[in-house]
């Protein structure tokens, strides 16, 4: 179960990335939604996934992801509103799971979410 949550918060974190890539904000305010998605996974037990997100294991966060069950989708979602992600809530819940997966992997899966160096950066580093 604990590894079916963490897949849940990695989808999420991802999600939120897939919106705040596309916003027009200072990098400030994206590195401290990043932040606080990994303090949301430690709070909630997920310290190894919140470990891999630090540490840009792809293939760790790409794991979860696509082993997502439908109840860590609504787990995701639950954590999301009662960690004030309402909008990101109520987007997750207009959307399957499949295809948010279908979506994650199709935009290059958590490497071209999380990647951050000095020749690109990733959707969740760009805003």
């Amino acid at each position: 179960m604990k590894k079916r949550l963490m897949v849940v918060l990695t989808a999420g974190l991802l999600i939120i990335g897939l919106f705040a890539g596309f916003a027009y904000a200072k990098e400030s305010t994206g590195d401290k939604t990043h932040k606080d998605m990994v303090k949301i996974m430690r709070e909630n037990g997920f310290k190894d996934l919140a470990k891999a997100v630090e540490k840009n294991d792809y293939k760790a966060i790409d794991k979860f992801m696509n082993s997502l069950t439908d109840e860590d989708y609504q787990k995701m979602i639950d954590i999301m509103r009662q960690n004030g992600y309402e909008d990101m809530a109520k987007m997750m819940e207009s959307i399957s799971k499949d295809d948010m997966i279908k979506m994650h992997n199709a935009m290059g899966g958590a490497e071209a979410c999380h990647r951050n160096n000095d020749t690109s950066s990733g959707m969740m580093r760009s805003y």
